[in-house]
């Protein structure tokens, strides 16, 4: 399952996150390997921001940005069916020479929907894959499938479109990529159970 829902929410409520989202008040956290969370992406050119909007289940951080996209992620939470928030963070890639593309993973290792949210329009689609990855607690979802080497088929690419959500299968191994053609790709990255 992969849908693509363009105009998502209102664009009146839109027009408010995108101007806070992309003003000089959004804080950001950097992080020197954005793509993953191990040692094997190291290097130059892995670098971006985030911000964590809710950090465990249901529990959303204590800050303006969160309050705001309360609403987003309700709806969210509708449309996948779920009951539960799992986590949701703003992450924003920036432009990027070369080979673009972060590595193949999936957020969580247990069964749970995934969404991204695209604030901006840009390049740096996001690639979902037909291959599923089953891992335990404390498996490195990223390292493993590189270390395998799988051979990952494309079920849909998803290009950046600004207030498009995508909705889909979170043990689908999937990956973004950095942008080439413009300075940012800011997304809400969430997961759902």
């Amino acid at each position: 399952m992969v849908e693509v829902y363009d105009d998502f929410i209102s664009t009146e409520y839109f027009d408010q996150l995108q101007n806070f989202v992309t003003s000089p008040y959004q804080t950001w956290y950097y992080q020197n390997n954005i793509d993953s969370n191990n040692l094997l992406n190291q290097g130059l050119g892995k670098h971006g921001f985030n911000f964590w909007v809710v950090n465990s289940p249901n529990n959303f951080t204590d800050n303006y940005v969160s309050g705001m996209l309360n609403t987003l992620l309700m709806e969210m939470k509708k449309v996948t069916g779920c009951k539960n928030i799992l986590r949701s963070r703003l992450d924003m890639t920036l432009h990027k020479h070369g080979d673009t593309k972060c590595s193949p993973h999936v957020d969580n290792n247990h069964p749970h929907i995934s969404t991204i949210f695209y604030f901006n329009n840009s390049d740096g689609n996001t690639v979902i894959y037909n291959e599923n990855f089953y891992g335990g607690d404390d498996v490195d979802s990223s390292r493993m499938i590189q270390e395998n080497g799988a051979n990952l088929t494309i079920r849909k690419e998803i290009e950046p479109r600004e207030n498009r959500l995508v909705v889909f299968d979170g043990l689908h191994i999937h990956n973004g990529h950095f942008p080439s053609k413009h300075n940012t790709r800011i997304i809400l990255n969430s997961n759902f159970n």
